[in-house]
């Protein structure tokens, strides 16, 4: 693994939302999951934080991730996503970015291993 490699991977996980998606990934039994499985788990790990309802909320999300924290996984190799297909895939850097988070992963989770976020 390259510095750049790294530098890279650590940017890219500044964003909590880009976090839920690889923590989705990681528990996933899945190869490629939809971006619309995505938006719904990270809508239900941020519901607590919005008044908004639950569709418009979802619809923000999935914004969001389609148009910037998806191909900004993708970019720095930690996802493969298909924009076309709205899918979703592990990719090379992945790996680096789990073990990443498995290292510094103490945040609370809910009863039904739903990360939160404070």
């Amino acid at each position: 693994m390259t510095d750049q490699t790294l530098d890279r991977v650590f940017s890219t996980l500044g964003d909590s939302r880009r976090r839920l998606v690889c923590r989705h990934l990681a528990r996933t039994d899945e190869h490629v999951v939809s971006v619309g499985e995505l938006s719904a788990f990270v809508d239900d790990a941020r519901t607590e934080r919005s008044s908004a309802t639950s569709d418009d909320r979802q619809s923000r999300i999935a914004t969001r991730l389609y148009h910037v924290h998806l191909p900004a996984l993708d970019d720095a190799d930690i996802v493969d996503y298909d924009a076309k297909n709205e899918s979703v895939a592990i990719d090379s850097a992945f790996p680096i970015a789990v073990d990443l988070l498995q290292s510094v992963d103490d945040r609370p989770e809910r009863p039904d291993g739903v990360p939160t976020i404070d």
